[in-house]
């Protein structure tokens, strides 16, 4: 029998970053096993044009979903990425990171290890 592959939804709750966010949103994309979907939630009021238009290019052709939040909060700009996500599993990560080429894959198998008990797989922190 064969297993589905479960999918994974990155959300990246962001306030006060331009270029570094790209550089992140860049990295993730670049993947060898790449999150099915990447949700960028913007707490930003505006950005620089460049900085803006990166944004709106990855959005409109379907590489993130960007959610634009008017007032800062990093607990509502999490709980809204939650809701959003569509994955089976969820990764919150920081907008300034450069991820290890394995960061997706190994959060999968570890959600889908057989020998976890299904509690111990609800939440993988680390």
């Amino acid at each position: 029998p064969t297993t589905q592959r479960l999918t994974a939804s990155i959300v990246i709750p962001t306030f006060g970053r331009g270029q570094v966010l790209l550089d992140t949103i860049d990295h993730l994309l670049r993947l060898p096993d790449r999150a099915d979907e990447i949700i960028v939630v913007d707490q930003n009021a505006a950005h620089e044009p460049a900085v803006h238009d990166a944004l709106a290019n990855w959005a409109s052709g379907g590489a993130i979903r960007w959610i634009r939040l008017a007032k800062p909060s990093i607990t509502h700009a999490m709980n809204r990425g939650l809701l959003e996500a569509t994955g089976d599993f969820v990764l919150f990560v920081d907008d300034d990171i450069i991820p290890r080429g394995d960061l997706v894959g190994e959060h999968r198998r570890a959600h889908e290890d057989p020998s976890l008990p299904p509690q111990d797989r609800a939440i993988i922190a680390g």
